[in-house]
């Protein structure tokens, strides 16, 4: 049975400040293994856009240099997994978008948000910071759901990896997320 739920955010819904935002996020500036690095950095997003309600995340450093804060290199011929785990975001919510409510319980150190346009496509970003696979159901209420969505992987060795689309069965997305991964699913 899926214990968690996609509903439009009711108007009037409070917006939290970002003094909030910092004291309730367990986001912390330190230094990372890449793994860690990749899943901190979609849970700054995360947290943004749920918790402080934000409509837009930005990353100022386009290109690194010694401290390898940009989305690519200085050299420009690498593009880092900061790139992919920010696209996975960026690439699939596109302007005109909005956050639904997801509610209910997901395993400790899973995130999960989900947004729609006027057109009804649907993209859910997971984010498994784990060290172990999780598969968890998420149920859409309050709308149609799709018929199949299919993942984009980020991952060790994954960047916005396509894969098979997933059946949403009796309105269910059996979401299989990989360790320590960021995964975007869009309706077909």
């Amino acid at each position: 049975m899926a214990t968690s739920f996609i509903r439009p955010l009711q108007a009037g819904h409070s917006r939290t400040s970002i003094a909030n935002v910092r004291r309730k996020s367990s986001a912390r500036f330190v230094d990372r293994p890449i793994a860690a690095t990749r899943v901190a950095i979609a849970r700054w997003v995360h947290s943004a856009l749920v918790v402080g309600d934000a409509n837009a995340w930005l990353w100022w450093w386009y290109s690194g240099n010694t401290t390898n804060e940009g989305l690519i290199q200085q050299s420009g011929s690498v593009t880092t997994k900061r790139y992919y785990t920010f696209g996975n975001f960026t690439r699939y919510i596109r302007p005109g978008y909005h956050r639904v409510a997801v509610t209910g319980v997901f395993p400790e150190k899973v995130l999960v948000s989900a947004y729609t346009n006027d057109s009804g496509k649907v993209v859910v970003v997971a984010i498994n910071e784990t060290t172990s696979a999780q598969t968890v159901p998420l149920a859409f209420a309050g709308g149609t759901a799709p018929s199949a969505m299919v993942p984009f992987v980020t991952a060790a060795s994954k960047n916005w990896a396509e894969g098979t689309p997933v059946t949403v069965t009796d309105a269910t997305l059996p979401m299989a997320l990989e360790a320590m991964s960021v995964t975007t699913f869009v309706s077909q």
